[in-house]
């Protein structure tokens, strides 16, 4: 499983949803949309169906906010960006009838967070050991695999665009930070199974390899 999810892309990008979300990753569409404190509700979509799941963006009325929980297949708990992701929910303003779309960036996060284990030298979850659930310190990838998928995103984005637009410049920026990040994370890893770090691991040395 990924270390992130689409909410930890918006510390790094708040309109990131609105801009270059694509329709092949949106999951609803609605133009029903309410929120009353914490609770989003859209009588024409079915969120349990779509595959609404908490820490994906939910864009209202231009909005981009957090789902928290899924409540039922028309109901959504949601909040304002958080600190973090068990930070309590925020309400946001209240709404009526407003234009609702729930997108991910699932696909790509995940791409990132498989070469984040490669370079790693480290499998997913359930494969040869050791594999990413001894990592002690996962958290510390964090910020790596944001930086990755939002290269990824940007690098995707501006492939249709010009050799002047500004996505080529963004995709740019996010893999010079992308590969900065590289070259100081570590992570401690339990090679025996018995909850003590046996090794150190950077994921520095080899070349990123784009969508």
């Amino acid at each position: 499983m990924p270390f992130i999810a689409d909410r930890d892309l918006l510390i790094f990008e708040p309109s990131l949803f609105r801009d270059a979300s694509w329709a092949g990753q949106t999951i609803v569409a609605a133009a029903d949309a309410s929120i009353a404190g914490t609770t989003l509700t859209s009588a024409s979509s079915d969120f349990v169906a779509a595959g609404a799941a908490p820490g994906q963006v939910a864009l209202v009325g231009g909005a981009s906010l957090e789902v928290v929980e899924v409540l039922s297949a028309t109901t959504l708990r949601v909040s304002r960006p958080r600190d973090g992701a068990h930070a309590s929910a925020q309400a946001p303003l209240p709404v009526s009838g407003a234009p609702l779309r729930l997108s991910t960036f699932g696909p790509q996060i995940a791409m990132v967070h498989a070469d984040v284990l490669r370079l790693l030298g480290v499998s997913p979850a359930g494969g040869p050991a050791p594999d990413e659930e001894d990592i002690l310190n996962p958290r510390a990838l964090g910020r790596l695999e944001a930086l990755g998928a939002l290269h990824v995103i940007f690098f995707g984005a501006a492939a249709t665009q010009g050799d002047l637009s500004p996505l080529w410049a963004r995709a740019a920026h996010y893999r010079e930070r992308y590969l900065d990040e590289r070259r100081q994370v570590f992570v401690h890893i339990d090679l025996d199974g018995d909850g003590v770090a046996d090794a150190v691991r950077r994921p520095g040395l080899a070349r990123f390899r784009r969508a």
